[in-house]
């Protein structure tokens, strides 16, 4: 998706962003156990993945494969 030329400045780039999506995934992880408590806090974090799944499901739509791309895929 990136010019050759631009794989390292990319690649630091992607790894920054996991950086950061880590350290306030974690900052908001404690304070809404420290605000809701665990129990809730957990069911909050099991809403969020449905939502998730149910987002993916519905407004995910994958390309249909020709037959003849799929037997060459080596599986």
């Amino acid at each position: 998706m990136v010019p050759p030329e631009e794989l390292t400045r990319a690649g630091g780039l992607l790894s920054s962003a996991v950086q950061v999506a880590l350290l306030l995934g974690f900052l908001t992880g404690g304070l809404l156990v420290a605000r809701l408590g665990a129990p809730l806090a957990l069911l909050l974090d099991g809403l969020t993945y449905l939502f998730s799944a149910l987002a993916v499901a519905v407004w995910v739509k994958l390309p249909e494969v020709a037959p003849a791309q799929r037997e060459g895929a080596g599986y």
